[in-house]
């Protein structure tokens, strides 16, 4: 029987990057596998908590620098700010990244032995893996061959294809001639113009990191982060994303990771109980249930972990729906997307809204009617996973096409703004609750992806590229 080979995870060091890629390691953990996880300090607890290995690589801000930072969250959503963001926070960090993988493998592989097989479980962003690809020397101890390595996106699918535009474009596909045409000019358009400045400085930057032959014509960023690993696993449904004619026979589906449950030791906010009860309240208008308390629709609100501007998304929210806080109205339930995040001095919170600092997604789905986000890749996922549909707002990083493809997918009502407001927000969630078809779709994808099995999948590959003997 073959051994079970070190899986080395490691991942791009901020949260949206990181925090599925430590679900994927807890798993396989749980399954019987070492794990030795790549990343920042401010990770160390939680790796060593689950029972893997630490080993560290430079954080985000000190691969950002501040004022760099503040600049490019000072930019005002679009293209500029996405090529901005590309170059500063992913590119420019390459020969560091590089660098500290290729320590840390080499200390791995001193230590277990020339024997010991080390397969490498890469989040897509973590480009330090890049150079490797393109002629960087393989770490010491390898035999001059990079460990097999399988990719792990927690980022749309956001690969080139002959049947959609340029991805942050917000363009439906089309696999027409003429569409195709248009896919083409645009890509053209975007690699001579916005784009280049990015592209030149990542053919520099791998080169400095060791690497020897890019493709002719120029490496893509986000086509080599999909394309660079020996196998690379999108975790979501196929459903969530644009069927693609042309997808690369190393991308597989393998659905979204399973919902978080909760733990014993989980904080609850002090009107927890409130909002299970209204979960065993009756739905029924009927003359036999008239004697239990009527159920409230509950909205869920979270607009993630990085646009804490709450004036977005989570007080409008809440102000949308303040005069439905009658017995047989509306509980909105806003999460602020950090321990220790209040409210801005002087929020009004209507009587009918409860607002935690944080609390896990998937702890409050069981209980939401609909929930209302950013669009970010995470919330989507959490929504399939417990079958909750969506009202979606938000223009930064990838928002504009993840809520493409979710209205798309019919699971979402997209807003398209960054600051809808209160008028625009109810009327969405009213759309989505109103119309049983949003909910319906919801829940088809919750049993769809609990069909498919994210970890096993995942093991599936493993084990694939495990050794006999």
């Amino acid at each position: 029987m073959a051994k079970k080979p070190l899986l080395f995870f490691t991942a791009y060091p901020a949260e949206g990057h990181a925090n599925p890629v430590l679900k994927v390691a807890h798993g396989m953990i749980a399954r019987g596998y070492d794990v030795v996880f790549h990343c920042s300090k401010d990770f160390e607890a939680r790796i060593r908590a689950m029972g893997a290995e630490f080993t560290e690589e430079p954080g985000f801000l000190d691969l950002a620098d501040p004022e760099v930072l503040a600049q490019s969250l000072a930019m005002p959503p679009g293209l500029d700010a996405l090529f901005f963001a590309l170059l500063h926070f992913f590119i420019k960090p390459i020969p560091r990244l590089a660098e500290s993988l290729g320590r840390a493998l080499e200390d791995v592989r001193a230590r277990e032995g020339p024997d010991r097989q080390i397969i490498v479980m890469a989040e897509l962003c973590s480009s330090g893996v890049l150079p490797f690809r393109y002629g960087r020397p393989a770490p010491h101890g390898f035999g001059g061959v990079f460990p097999r390595t399988i990719g792990l996106s927690a980022i749309g699918l956001a690969v080139r294809s002959i049947d959609t535009a340029p991805y942050m474009l917000g363009l439906p596909p089309d696999s027409t001639e003429s569409g195709r045409l248009r896919n083409a000019a645009l890509r053209r358009l975007m690699k001579a113009g916005l784009a280049k400045p990015s592209l030149d400085a990542l053919e520099e930057l791998l080169r400095q990191a060791g690497a020897t032959a890019l493709p002719p014509g120029g490496v893509d960023l986000v086509d080599a982060w999909f394309l660079t690993p020996d196998v690379t696993l999108q975790m979501c449904l196929p459903a969530q994303e644009y069927a693609l004619s042309d997808l690369d026979p190393k991308i597989h589906f393998v659905g979204c990771l399973p919902r978080r449950e909760p733990r014993p030791d989980d904080p609850y906010p002090d009107w927890w109980s409130e909002l299970v009860a209204n979960s065993s309240s009756s739905s029924s208008s009927s003359e036999e249930e008239g004697k239990k308390k009527r159920r409230k629709k509950v909205i869920f609100v979270c607009q993630g972990t990085i646009a804490m501007d709450l004036n977005q998304l989570v007080i409008p929210t809440m102000r949308a729906f303040a005069d439905r806080a009658d017995d047989d109205g509306v509980l909105v339930v806003a999460a602020l997307g950090a321990r220790g995040a209040t409210l801005p001095e002087g929020t009004d919170v209507p009587p009918n809204a409860r607002v935690a600092d944080y609390i896990p997604y998937d702890t409050v789905l069981e209980h939401a009617d609909v929930m209302v986000s950013n669009a970010g890749t995470g919330g989507l996922n959490h929504a399939v996973v417990n079958g909750v549909p969506l009202v979606l707002a938000g223009v930064t990083e990838d928002k504009i096409e993840s809520t493409m493809r979710a209205t798309r997918a019919g699971y979402a009502v997209g807003l398209f703004t960054q600051n809808p407001s209160a008028e625009q927000i109810r009327e969405g969630v009213e759309t989505v609750l109103s119309d049983a078809r949003y909910k319906n779709r919801a829940m088809e994808l919750k049993a769809e992806n609990e069909a498919m099995g994210c970890l096993d999948k995942i093991e599936g590959w493993v084990k694939k590229y495990t050794e006999e003997g």
